[in-house]
C-alpha cells in the first residue's frame, strides 16, 4: 500500500541528482554529486550539492492529497583559490542549463527513481518545476552558487 508521505523528499534528491548524473558534460565531468545530508562526511570540491529541504503537502478539504510542494536546494561548490573564474562560470552554467530545461519535469519523470512523478509543462495538474532565485555564498576559500527552487510533485504510486 502506497503511503502519502512515501519518503518525497529523498526521491526528488535522488531524481535531479540522476538528472544531472546524466547530464554532465565536459565542464562538470568528474564533479562529485551530494544528495542530502550524505555531504555531511568529508567534503570535495567542486561538487554538487542537492537537499531538498521542505516538503509541504497540498491538503484539500480535510484529505490529503498525495501531491506535495518540494522546496530543493542545488548548489555548485567549488574553490576560488583553485580555479580561474571563468573556469568557475563554466561550471556554473552547464549546472544551471540543465535546472532550465524546457522539458525538466519530462527528464525528471524519465529517471529510475521509483515511485516518483512530477507535474508540470503537459503532465497533468500543477505548477511543476519552479526555479527561484540563485545566490552567491562564500565560506573560506568555497563559493557556491545556490539555485532554490520548488518541484510540485507526488509519490507515482498514488495515481
Amino acid at each position: 500500500m502506497a503511503h502519502p508521505y512515501s519518503q518525497i523528499k529523498r526521491k526528488v534528491e535522488d531524481a535531479f541528482a540522476e538528472l544531472i548524473s546524466d547530464r554532465q558534460d565536459d565542464n562538470l565531468a568528474g564533479v562529485v554529486i551530494f544528495k542530502g545530508l550524505s555531504y555531511v562526511t568529508e567534503l570535495t570540491a567542486p561538487r554538487v550539492e542537492v537537499l531538498a529541504d521542505v516538503a509541504a503537502p497540498e491538503i484539500i478539504g480535510e484529505k490529503v492529497t498525495g501531491n506535495y510542494r518540494v522546496q530543493v536546494r542545488i548548489a555548485l561548490v567549488q574553490n576560488y583559490k583553485d580555479e580561474i573564474r571563468a573556469s568557475r562560470a563554466l561550471k556554473d552554467s552547464e549546472l544551471f542549463d540543465i535546472l532550465y530545461l524546457q522539458d525538466i519535469e519530462i527528464q525528471l519523470n524519465n529517471t529510475d527513481v521509483p515511485d516518483f512523478h512530477a507535474y508540470g509543462g503537459d503532465i497533468g495538474e500543477g505548477e511543476g518545476w519552479e526555479p527561484g532565485q540563485v545566490t552567491t555564498l562564500i565560506d573560506g576559500h568555497e563559493v557556491k552558487e545556490e539555485l532554490v527552487g520548488v518541484i510540485y510533485c507526488r509519490p507515482s504510486s498514488l495515481e
